[in-house]
């Protein structure tokens, strides 16, 4: 409302300040024929600027409404379709793993045998969850779950893209959710983009990723617990033991 009210005083003044201009042109004309069609060509000259002034303020008005309206669309879609689809599958691994720990893998060389190697034990709990490596089979429903949520996200990533309102400060609060998400289902991702397809989908995904990233925060619950001294950090190492025997007892008993 503040922004509409600014940007009518603005209009008005313009208004104002060419009126007075016309009128002080027609003041100072002399009886001169010859000089008063000058000075009406003047004030035509005067109000053919303003007509310009008037339809550039027009545009960047709209666009800049159309950039704010697109933004609110998408921050929505990202609430409503990103985050309860992500809260879905995490609730259809919990069921079948109520041990599962979720991890987190930064996609910096988006390659599967890559992130394999450098993040082994994230990317081995994120990939025991969707396949079983010793039968070679996969679990259709949780991997039917990840492509779901991955193809809303790669629709999020090119409506923020191509809208191009990806520098919207707006969207600030939603760079660490993005961020995380994308990286919790890191394994799933390359595994269609690698393995399954074999081709560069959710290539707009991974780029918004990029930019997004360097803006993200990565928190850590256990280490922040230590951090403001609400754990000791020998109870810190404790709770990642714990979750750790747990991983190791779940795929023992798996290859069982």
């Amino acid at each position: 409302m503040m922004k509409k009210l600014e940007l009518s005083n603005i209009l008005l003044t313009i208004i104002s300040a060419s009126l007075i201009i016309s009128l002080a042109i027609l003041e100072t004309s002399g009886p001169n024929l010859s000089q008063r069609l000058d000075n009406i060509g003047k004030l035509f000259g005067i109000f053919g600027s303003f007509s310009l002034v008037i339809a550039l303020f027009t545009y960047f008005y709209k666009r800049s409404q159309d950039n704010l309206l697109a933004t609110v669309d998408q921050i929505t879609f990202f609430r409503e379709k990103v985050i309860s689809e992500w809260d879905s599958t995490q609730k259809h691994i919990r069921e079948k793993n109520s041990d599962f720990v979720f991890s987190r893998i930064e996609l910096v060389e988006p390659d599967i045998s890559i992130i394999k190697n450098k993040f082994s034990v994230n990317f081995n709990r994120q990939f025991s969850i969707f396949f079983n490596s010793e039968k070679i089979i996969e679990d259709s429903l949780i991997l039917d779950k990840h492509i779901i949520l991955l193809n809303l996200l790669e629709e999020f990533s090119l409506r923020v893209i191509h809208s191009k309102t990806i520098e919207n400060p707006a969207f600030k609060s939603l760079h660490n959710a993005f961020v995380e998400i994308v990286e919790g289902n890191a394994v799933a991702l390359l595994y269609m983009r690698d393995v399954k397809v074999g081709n560069s989908i959710y290539s707009t995904t991974l780029n918004l990723y990029n930019v997004w990233k360097k803006r993200s925060i990565k928190t850590n619950y256990v280490k922040n617990l230590e951090k403001y001294g609400l754990i000791t950090k020998k109870q810190k190492e404790e709770i990642y033991k714990e979750r750790q025997e747990k991983f190791n007892l779940k795929n023992k008993g798996a290859k069982l």
